[in-house]
């Protein structure tokens, strides 16, 4: 004879008893895990974090049916059991959003994992999933259970986290990991790529100077270690030389080499250590990092294909602590050529790399000398958000038009500054009693058509690319000339070429001031770019210091 299994309340703060926080807002329904245990929950937040469950509550409840019922609240039993049910509404229920997304997953964690996230997945618990995907992505968790954390990665269908985890598994002989309960899960044919991957790839040694062959200036000196990249390269250099340029291979060598049993992979009797990063951004930072002549890379100037891996190099000397190439790859990022031949690309490295406010601030002002938009796409862009992205192209445009009301304002000043006791002199184009220009004259009597002319196409063009360069750029058309050499008057003024070119580059100069003051920093210790139009202002982009 057979009889029911116990039921019992699940823990806190699913058991159902009343406490300071449920007083006013007790559960009403219950889910009860395949092993026996009641989770007291409330159907509003459900509905809201699972679409099953939104679904399911969207129809009336039938109270004359046959399912369970417990203490007037409905029951649904499911096939999970109580620890994957338990982490599954712990993760769902509102929490510190920012504590769960740098929550680290413990050993514990990873043994309920497969089931909480198939959980997620069966109910359509969107913001879980995201938060697990997030979680096995951590590099810490895959160096730590790579073995592990592949398998969980292919059961769950994790294609990233997969790829890491496999590079991982070099850093160790691949029949170092002891057995795991995700291994029943995959397939002998999975495990077996696993053991042919870690026995096929192939390693090389990195390009000279570290490719560990002798050579004359490091006979009495060789390679003592092997940093190995993601991609297979055998990296020989110098632990003295890492200790000085690095803290954190400062740090890491400080303890004594543990030879004895380690699984740690040695390679000609050096000790090897694998990274994530690849043999392009590792020879670069390697080659920045060993001593060169400083004058020669102090004034070295970057180019088009240096910026392909500089986000990889610079986060590298950034994660490793390499302090002084960190400095070097900030003043070569700072340089003027540049910045004004890349300004979009420039700008997205600055912010992704957190370079501080001037040169994302330089980058942002030297696109102005360019037509909105006229870049072609690069790699960073994907690094940045589309907001970000539109912030710059919508100040783009507001610049745009503060040049052109520049321009209209510059435009009704009549009388060239002079200096000393000289008395004030119009300027040719601005027509006056008595002066006759009758071959340009205009319908506003006050200006010169050649010069109307004028004024409105560079309006055109600096809302297009509103920079001074584009004030110096711009010459009188053709067309233009023609009126001034009709024109009598204007012909026979001896000021007024001269008289034009100053205009222009005052008015070069108008623009250019008014680009030399957006920028401010905040009692927040935040760098603000903004636009600042009578009273009101508009802020672009913040930059934490």
């Amino acid at each position: 004879m057979s009889t029911e299994a116990p039921i019992h309340d699940a823990p806190a703060p699913f058991s159902g008893a009343a406490d300071a926080e449920n007083a006013d807002r007790p559960a009403d329904f219950i889910l009860r895990s395949c092993d026996g245990l009641d989770f007291h929950v409330h159907k509003d937040i459900l509905k809201f974090t699972s679409d099953v469950f939104d679904g399911m509550f969207a129809v009336p409840e039938d109270t004359g049916g046959s399912d369970p019922r417990r203490d007037g609240k409905p029951v649904l039993v499911v096939p999970e059991s109580q620890s994957a049910l338990h982490k599954l509404l712990c993760l769902a229920y509102p929490a510190d959003l920012h504590s769960l997304d740098s929550y680290t997953l413990g050993e514990e964690d990873v043994d309920s994992i497969v089931a909480v996230y198939q959980a997620a997945d069966k109910y359509q618990f969107h913001r879980v999933l995201r938060l697990l995907r997030n979680m096995l992505g951590q590099p810490a968790l895959i160096d730590a259970h790579p073995y592990r954390l592949f398998a969980i990665a292919k059961i769950c269908g994790l294609g990233e986290s997969a790829r890491k985890a496999v590079l991982s598994t070099l850093r160790s002989p691949i029949n170092a990991p002891a057995a795991f309960p995700e291994m029943r899960c995959l397939s002998w044919e999975e495990g077996h790529k696993l053991h042919r991957f870690h026995h096929m790839s192939p390693i090389h040694d990195a390009p000279a100077p570290f490719s560990g062959a002798a050579d004359a200036e490091n006979a009495d000196r060789p390679a003592d270690f092997i940093i190995r990249s993601c991609d297979g390269f055998d990296f020989h250099v110098h632990k003295e030389i890492l200790k000085f340029a690095s803290d954190v291979f400062n740090d890491m060598f400080a303890f004594p080499a543990d030879t004895s049993g380690s699984a740690d992979p040695r390679r000609d009797g050096k000790s090897v250590l694998v990274v994530p990063e690849s043999k392009s951004a590792l020879h670069k930072l390697l080659c920045l990092a060993y001593p060169p002549d400083l004058h020669l890379l102090d004034s070295y100037t970057l180019s088009e294909a240096d910026l392909d891996s500089i986000v990889a190099v610079y986060q590298a000397a950034d994660k490793y602590q390499f302090h002084r190439v960190l400095r070097l790859l900030r003043n070569m990022l700072d340089h003027p050529a540049l910045i004004d031949a890349h300004p979009y690309r420039l700008f997205a490295i600055a912010k992704i790399c957190g370079l501080g406010v001037e040169v994302a601030r330089k980058a942002a002002l030297s696109t102005l000398r360019s037509p909105i938009g006229s870049t072609a796409a690069f790699p960073e862009m994907r690094c940045l958000s589309w907001e970000e992205g539109h912030k710059l192209l919508r100040f783009h445009r507001r610049c745009g038009e503060r040049a052109a009301r520049i321009v209209e304002q510059n435009r009704i000043l009549s009388i060239a500054p002079v200096g000393g006791e000289a008395p004030l002199r119009f300027h040719v184009w601005a027509i006056r009693t008595g002066h006759n220009h009758a071959h340009c004259a205009t319908s506003e009597s006050h200006w010169s058509q050649w010069f109307l002319n004028y004024i409105g196409q560079l309006a055109t063009r600096l809302q297009i690319a509103p920079s001074h360069c584009t004030v110096e750029s711009l010459k009188l058309a053709p067309a233009d000339r023609e009126l001034v050499e009709r024109c009598s008057t204007c012909r026979a003024d001896p000021n007024r070429e001269r008289d034009f070119e100053n205009f222009r580059g005052r008015l070069a100069d108008s623009i250019k001031a008014s680009h030399e003051d957006l920028g401010t920093l905040n009692c927040q210790g935040v760098f603000v770019l903004e636009l600042i139009d009578g009273n009101s202002a508009e802020t672009y982009f913040d930059f934490s210091l």
